[in-house]
């Protein structure tokens, strides 16, 4: 049979009523649930790959964390939302790369990285806040990740460049 190959749908003899057609049924039933489970599969792929798509094109600057604060996905907008604050906010984190940012772990971007994860770790609604960094005023909103089951599986942080809405704001005053 091909099931190695990936291929569930291969004629079998059921009718055998010995040792070997026992073998056979169970060979089938196994064909029945690979071909069920690749099914849902392929669903499920196709719903993340929907998911991504509109991340990806959505003008909200959105990044999204794992459980262990390792970054894990940014769409272009907030990359270019840190390609553009990269030089302000260096000036108080020296290290700051906005090109390295995917698969960066957000500790470093804190000067209390406990304190954060505390913050995050136990965050079960929408925070909403803002800072001032390298005189960039960013605002933003992070919500748990949760799986079916209610599970955190990680944190969504929306982020929102105000530093030009500030400035007129001051000036205005």
């Amino acid at each position: 049979y091909n099931l190695a190959d990936g291929h569930y749908r291969n004629p079998i003899e059921l009718d055998r009523n010995d040792q070997i057609g026992d073998m056979y049924k169970a060979v089938y039933g196994m064909q029945v649930k690979l071909n069920g489970d690749l099914s849902h599969s392929k669903e499920v792929a196709a719903e993340s790959t929907r998911i991504k798509q509109a991340l990806d094109n959505v003008s909200s600057s959105v990044m999204v964390a794992d459980n262990n604060l390792d970054i894990i996905y940014m769409n272009a907008t907030v990359q270019d939302t840190f390609n553009k604050a990269e030089a302000d906010i260096q000036k108080e984190l020296p290290d700051f790369r906005a090109d390295q940012l995917l698969g960066a772990n957000i500790d470093q971007f804190h000067k209390n990285p406990a304190h954060q994860r505390g913050i995050v770790a136990g965050l079960n609604s929408t925070l909403k806040a803002n800072l001032v960094i390298g005189g960039r005023h960013m605002d933003f909103v992070a919500n748990p990740v949760l799986n079916d089951n209610g599970t955190r599986i990680g944190t969504v942080v929306e982020w929102l460049d105000r530093t030009h809405e500030v400035k007129i704001e001051q000036e205005i005053e």
